[in-house]
């Protein structure tokens, strides 16, 4: 699977002020920005920050910071994740940590558009196989046009109603509109 970075235990990724394409000659290559890593074994990783400042993110096959493989289950957790001042385009999830546990999660003054399924999923495993809910920060954000080509929520609390929801989400200041089924809004 082609990447641009993938990042494992103790592991922490700044990119500020880069564009990325997934595309070469017009044709989507790439399928994921950033990848969570456990090393070829399964083993606990703890991943430090993943941030994104100023970048604009396009043309991916899938998500941009992507935690959903099944073998990352209890594996990886990732401390701080801040995805700030970027354009995200013509991609998948923006976050999608299914099997990864997080412990804060920010996305600010960012536009998210043409994106084939979630705004954002969260709702990974800690090293002992416990649901981690991390809190969440959404402020001034635009989400346009999600959910093209599988219908989903902007954002999903995945496993809410079998663990305790015990983190706080503020959302302010932010526009979702358009998302592609409205039975999933």
């Amino acid at each position: 699977t082609c990447q641009f970075f993938q990042v494992g235990n103790n592991g922490a990724l700044l990119l500020a002020g880069i564009e990325f394409d997934g595309a070469v000659d017009g044709v989507t290559k790439v399928s994921y920005l950033v990848r969570c890593y456990m090393g070829e074994i399964a083993q606990p990783a703890n991943l430090k920050k993943l941030h994104l400042e100023s970048c604009v993110i396009k043309k991916l096959k899938d998500n941009v910071i992507d935690g959903a493989g099944t073998a990352l289950k209890g594996n990886v957790v990732v401390d701080t994740t801040i995805v700030n001042n970027c354009i995200v385009h013509d991609t998948g999830t923006l976050v999608h940590y299914k099997y990864v546990g997080a412990n804060f999660i920010q996305v600010s003054n960012s536009t998210m558009y043409n994106i084939t399924t979630y705004g954002f999923r969260f709702s990974g495993y800690d090293d002992s196989g416990s649901t981690v809910y991390p809190v969440i920060v959404v402020d001034h954000t635009t989400w346009y046009n999600m959910g093209l080509t599988d219908p989903r929520e902007i954002i999903l609390t995945d496993k809410a109603t079998a663990v305790p929801l015990d983190k706080p989400i503020t959302i302010t200041n932010s526009i979702f509109s358009t998302q592609t089924d409205w039975e999933t809004t």
